[in-house]
């Protein structure tokens, strides 16, 4: 095997490597990104429960005092539970955002590792390749000088 096979090979080897430590990066990237998503979509989600639990305490307090002031407390009461409403459609909307989320970064790691795991799968046969042509290269060498060393 010559010098310059043996450092084309290396060369074409590096720029697989480096091709597939960009993959990765961007797959890391992808996985950083739909983190920062589901933290927001966490940091909206209790947002939102806050604000259902602080509108609940207010509905609460409206019945009570509805029984002094029915016609006044009626129309806050009624205001209080639209708001109420409101708020719990975000929260759920917030809920099935947060479990998309969860779910895009589940899929994004399993095919990152997937990917992962068949790149170092192929690199451990191309190198039990080169390594058996490396034996195949010197058998036929020792033979060949066997036989000169034989005449």
């Amino acid at each position: 095997v010559s010098v310059s096979t043996q450092s084309t090979g290396m060369q074409i080897r590096n720029a697989e490597l480096e091709e597939k430590e960009f993959e990765t990066e961007q797959l890391r990237l992808k996985v950083d990104q739909l983190q920062a998503q589901l933290s927001m979509t966490e940091n909206e989600l209790q947002k939102s429960r806050k604000k259902c639990k602080r509108l609940h305490l207010e509905l609460s307090e409206s019945r009570y005092k509805e029984e002094q002031d029915t016609e006044d407390l009626d129309r806050m009461v009624k205001k209080v539970e639209k708001k109420l409403e409101r708020s719990e459609a975000r929260a759920a909307e917030a809920e099935a955002e947060l479990a998309r989320t969860r779910s895009q970064l589940t899929t994004c790691e399993t095919d990152r590792v997937s990917w992962e795991i068949s790149q170092s799968a192929d690199s451990a046969e191309r190198l039990v390749k080169q390594m058996c042509n490396g034996i195949e290269d010197l058998r036929r060498i020792a033979a060949s000088l066997a036989s000169k060393n034989n005449r």
